[in-house]
């Protein structure tokens, strides 16, 4: 069995180029010479960046092994003498319930248009899944930020393939076979790609690490996911050193139109916003409508003016946006017996209708 170390190499960018990684105290003494600074790519992978032209940018073949599943992913980065990186991607579950979520909301939005003409039948482009899709964009995310890092040329992915003779009638399919060749057309415009069989990535880990230490149920641990995306690629690394730190990942969810789900929760005016495309931040401010303020010019009793108009300016309102009837909703319990929990626009409206009721029985008295 091969022996185990951790993170040896530092990855190395200048520009937009990547070069080939450097070992920690080369990474050190250009830190106190001034000659490069220490940064974070948005996967938390720490590189050194340049600030000065290298004397030499040839770089070596950098391998990279994919391992695809149907909740995890897992990542692998490896050099003719080193093993570099491994990342454990999570894939998230919660697609189809916003999906639903998303459909409910449109079909309430729909049914104020009955008076809208019948639409024809646009439903006929090949789309991926949602959840498909999520997966497929989640893993050009991953390998496009590895770019960044390190000089990848090659890539090598376990080919999923069902046997579709054991289904009944060949109806029934694998969930992680759906957009392998979108995903595969991807990489075959950018690197050399080559795909692999199961049966190779299980002889290859039998022969390295012994075919007990595969373990699915320990989800965090090299020997989970990323002990098969490296042994489809352990026959490009010379040394038999394994690195067995592994990078979790997640992808987030950002709400960019959802605004009900925070108007609720919303009780300081700088925590409203959404998320606009590049997950920036935009802040909401509430502002009530400028209104028109009529003033008589003369002291005359006349109904019809002369009149001068003037327009108050807008002011903050988030408090009349919070609510649901246009005022404030009454927190806590109502002390009246009939009223108890409800809200104040509740109470008026009752009260309204109470004291009508009263007139109309004093008046028929």
């Amino acid at each position: 069995m091969s022996n185990r170390i951790g993170i040896q190499r530092i990855p190395v960018v200048f520009g937009k180029k990547a070069l080939m990684p450097m070992r920690i105290g080369g990474v050190m003494k250009y830190i106190k010479e001034g000659k490069g600074k220490l940064k974070y790519n948005k996967l938390g992978i720490a590189y050194l960046r340049l600030n000065f032209i290298p004397s030499d940018t040839r770089t070596q073949d950098i391998v990279l092994g994919i391992d695809p599943g149907a909740s995890y992913d897992g990542f692998s980065v490896v050099s003719n003498n080193l093993h570099h990186e491994n990342i454990n991607t999570e894939h998230t579950r919660k697609i189809k319930d916003r999906m639903i979520a998303r459909s409910m909301y449109r079909r309430i939005r729909r049914s104020r248009l009955w008076h809208r003409k019948a639409r024809f039948n646009n439903r006929t482009a090949s789309k991926l899944p949602p959840t498909i899709l999520s997966k497929l964009i989640f893993k050009k995310y991953v390998v496009e930020r590895l770019c960044e890092l390190y000089p990848i040329n090659n890539v090598v992915i376990e080919d999923v393939k069902f046997d579709h003779s054991k289904s009944k009638d060949g109806k029934f399919f694998s969930l992680v076979e759906v957009g392998k060749n979108t995903l595969y057309a991807w990489l075959k415009t950018r690197f050399q790609l080559e795909l692999a069989d199961a049966w190779q990535t299980k002889k290859l880990r039998v022969e390295i690490f012994g075919e007990e230490l595969k373990s699915k149920d320990i989800q965090k641990s090299f020997f989970s996911h990323c002990i098969d995306s490296y042994s489809i690629i352990s026959h490009y690394c010379v040394s038999e050193l394994v690195n067995t730190k592994v990078r979790y990942l997640t992808k987030i969810n950002m709400v960019r139109r959802e605004l009900h789900k925070y108007k609720a929760m919303v009780k300081d005016k700088a925590k409203f916003f959404k998320y606009s495309k590049g997950g920036v931040k935009v802040f909401f401010i509430k502002m009530s409508k400028p209104s028109k303020i009529r003033v008589k010019e003369t002291d005359s009793k006349s109904n019809h003016g002369p009149w001068s108009y003037t327009y108050n300016e807008p002011s903050e309102c988030l408090k009349k946006f919070r609510s649901n009837y246009g005022g404030t909703i009454k927190i806590g319990r109502s002390k009246h017996e009939g009223l108890i929990g409800k809200s104040k626009y509740s109470n008026h409206r009752n009260e309204v209708l109470l004291n009508y009721r009263r007139q109309k029985l004093e008046t028929i008295k």
